[in-house]
């Protein structure tokens, strides 16, 4: 079974951001299952807009809030300095609430900056970490 060359010992920083970033996640779903019980539409959106946005913010989170809670995790275990973590998490964590905040509330300049530093943080997460894999593999 194939080791990794470094390691930086146990994961202590972006633990606290993937929590973090799963609990917007889940304000999230508590917001969709609120505006459910207002509008007693059990599936779909029943052509209610806020609850079209409630719900697609909530999935548009646990698409983006996925990928980058994995990448941050791999991005300490192969042993980024704590600084960078906790930059990136912080980066995280606000760009997802700007665009939450955005999409709910139809604010599209905040929802811009938000999607903007979500697409930014996951090509430069998932480039780091291919490029610290690759650094491994020679």
């Amino acid at each position: 079974m194939p080791t990794l060359i470094f390691h930086a010992g146990a994961l202590t920083h972006s633990p606290f951001f993937v929590a973090l970033l799963f609990l917007v996640v889940t304000a999230l779903a508590l917001n969709t299952s609120r505006h459910r019980l207002r509008t007693r539409v059990r599936f779909g959106d029943g052509g209610d807009d806020s609850l079209r946005r409630a719900s697609r913010a909530h999935g548009n989170a646990i698409e983006h809030v996925t990928v980058i809670a994995i990448l941050l995790v791999l991005l300490e275990y192969q042993g980024a300095a704590k600084t960078w973590i906790v930059v990136l998490g912080t980066a995280a964590l606000i760009a997802r609430a700007l665009h939450a905040a955005a999409f709910i509330g139809k604010i599209r300049r905040i929802g811009l900056i938000g999607v903007v530093t979500t697409y930014s943080l996951e090509l430069l997460l998932g480039l780091w970490v291919a490029a610290n894999g690759l650094n491994t593999m020679s």
